[in-house]
């Protein structure tokens, strides 16, 4: 995040969900922000027609032209209407393979991925929440929400049972292109508005379950451990052996 917020962040937890369009369109948005397709499910369809509807049918029925082909191969790239008027909210993700347990503790830091988050989005601080289902059960007193990783690339078996069992409509705001996987995102989207411009939500401080700072603190980034007794002991192992891997 840019440090300009995060006081408001972390003292009022106010939050800002921006509309799909914002994404796709808005010219002077930090290079790693810009997505064209954001929240459209993109697909390969092949054999591709096209039939005009004919009215001519006395009583009213619909019929249909003779199809002709527009392309053999294409790549669909479909959003929904309420979609549209969805607010989302993106978070990076910790996931496991960025956490090495050792000596009893774990060790997570992001190290030169910190330089392209800065050159990708402009950002120069972060905020880490460490009680995220605490987080969403706030969110949850504001507005009705769901959330999930992000899936990027081609409609695969796993993302393809998502779309299968869930009802809502939003499903395609959970795809994007494989170029952003780098990015890691967790999304969360509240309930559609009709109001414009960015929809800033404050769920109250969330100092108890999150800290924040300066970017370059996630270079070297954390220890965490059970006490800091744990802590202490596996920064005391680092210091001795000298591991080559922290």
């Amino acid at each position: 995040m840019h440090k300009r917020y995060l006081e408001d962040t972390l003292k009022k937890g106010s939050f800002c969900f921006n509309y799909p369009s914002v994404f796709n369109a808005v010219p002077d948005l930090a290079p790693a922000q810009k997505d064209e397709w954001d929240s459209h499910l993109s697909y390969h369809a092949i054999r591709i027609l096209f039939a005009p509807i004919s009215l001519e049918d006395e009583n009213g029925g619909i019929y249909y032209e003779r199809p002709t082909k527009i392309e053999d191969r294409a790549l669909v790239h479909q959003i929904s209407a309420r979609s549209e008027f969805t607010p989302l909210c993106s978070f990076r993700k910790v996931d496991k393979g960025e956490i090495l347990e050792k000596y009893g503790v774990g060790f997570f830091r992001l190290g030169d991925t910190v330089d392209r988050i800065r050159r990708g989005f402009g950002h120069d601080a972060f905020i880490l929440v460490y009680q995220p289902q605490i987080f969403l059960s706030r969110i949850s007193l504001i507005s009705s929400y769901f959330a999930r990783s992000v899936h990027y690339g081609e409609i695969d078996s796993s993302f393809q049972e998502f779309l299968d069992l869930y009802s809502f409509k939003q499903k395609e705001m959970f795809q994007k292109g494989e170029e952003y996987a780098w990015q890691k995102e967790f999304r969360v989207i509240i309930e559609p508005r009709r109001s414009q411009g960015p929809q800033i939500i404050q769920i109250g401080s969330i100092e108890d379950i999150a800290f924040g700072g300066d970017i370059e603190m996630l270079r070297q980034g954390f220890i965490f451990g059970e006490n800091e007794k744990a802590i202490k002991e596996a920064f005391f192992q680092v210091g001795e052996k000298g591991d080559p891997y922290i």
